[in-house]
């Protein structure tokens, strides 16, 4: 049994409920927050990443109470993840996958345009999901996503199939194991995989056993839609995007958000000022200029396109950390984990 004393182990899941959204599938979703939260915070949904056995509390849980202490947050379980139904993706991927999340949104009655949080698989989902429902995104960030696959926006010399390949070597051969969870998320994920916390391998390490998505993982992608090249999305995103990258990142660079202006949302930013540590575990990440709290003013990304980091991005996060793939605001965050760890990791090459 994992010991569940770690600092960064989310705790148990709190309990969820099932969504039936207006297209017939059946979402989990964990909605945390204040019964009354302050009417000048905008709901936050959560998306989070692709890899064997993810769930949003796998990906947010350590998070989770930071943010839901002033607003309202749905942490939701993508299709084919977790406990979410696993219907067949068919035709494109991202706009399937978007659409069927618009009709969860319109089931939870969710109309106003929420922040949206999110990583890698989930961040994909989001931007297709900005391009073609605007006025449903108030803002985007993102970690470790992959929507474009050739071009200068593409992703790593490995092309868009890392992540593929990584779930495909983790369930093939003698199939899922401890041991090959804890190599794909130190590989993939985590900065330090002595920070790892056990807990969080374990409980993904079962939820991959899971005989649904056994079945999905036999099939490679084969189920899972049509692979759907993002660049023209990109160019329509109209919303505040903040685009995090980690010096280890395995699968975002920063052309993504560098190369915003030409080829890309003209209202993207990347998180690249000065180097900040990590928190244990985390990817080391750059600190956008000091901007504003929280508001309840519509998010700006502010700075030109092209030159990331010019001006503040006040939105819904301040600074993003991948710290077990979660995303924090700054002032909780150092608060929190120095209460919890006593220490910052940094990157040695800081």
């Amino acid at each position: 049994m994992a010991d569940r004393t770690h600092p960064l182990d989310p705790g148990p899941e709190p309990d969820g409920r099932t969504v039936t959204a207006t297209d017939g599938v059946d979402y989990h979703v964990i909605t945390l927050g204040p019964d009354n939260p302050p009417p000048d915070r905008a709901p936050a949904v959560f998306l989070h990443g692709g890899g064997p056995g993810c769930s949003s509390w796998t990906d947010f849980g350590m998070v989770a109470p930071m943010f839901a202490t002033d607003r309202t947050c749905h942490f939701v379980d993508l299709v084919q993840y977790g406990k979410t139904a696993k219907p067949t993706i068919v035709g494109p991927r991202w706009s399937w996958l978007a659409k069927s999340m618009v009709a969860l949104w319109d089931a939870m009655d969710l109309t106003a345009p929420a922040d949206v949080v999110c990583n890698s698989w989930g961040g994909t989902i989001a931007i297709a999901l900005a391009s073609e429902y605007p006025d449903r995104v108030r803002s985007l960030v993102i970690t470790g996503s992959m929507p474009v696959f050739y071009g200068p926006l593409a992703p790593l010399p490995e092309g868009a199939r890392r992540g593929r390949r990584a779930r495909d070597a983790y369930f093939g051969g003698e199939g899922p194991t401890m041991d090959k969870m804890r190599d794909l998320m130190a590989d993939l994920e985590w900065y330090d995989r002595s920070l790892i916390p056990e807990a969080t391998v374990e409980r993904r390490y079962l939820q991959s056993l899971d005989r649904e998505e056994m079945e999905l993982a036999a099939h490679s992608d084969d189920l899972r839609g049509d692979w759907q090249d993002l660049e023209g999305h990109l160019k329509t995103i109209s919303c505040p995007t903040l685009f995090a990258w980690g010096m280890y990142d395995a699968f975002l660079t920063p052309r993504l958000s560098a190369d915003a202006g030409p080829h890309g949302a003209p209202r993207a930013d990347l998180s690249d000022g000065p180097h900040v540590p990590s928190p244990p575990g985390g990817t080391p990440c750059r600190l956008p200029p000091d901007g504003e709290r929280v508001s309840g003013q519509r998010a700006d990304a502010g700075g030109a396109a092209g030159r990331s980091g010019d001006g503040p991005v006040r939105g819904l996060v301040k600074l993003v950390v991948v710290a077990g793939l979660a995303v924090v605001l700054r002032e909780r965050l150092v608060d929190v984990l120095t209460k919890t760890t006593g220490t910052w990791v940094g990157s040695p090459r800081d």
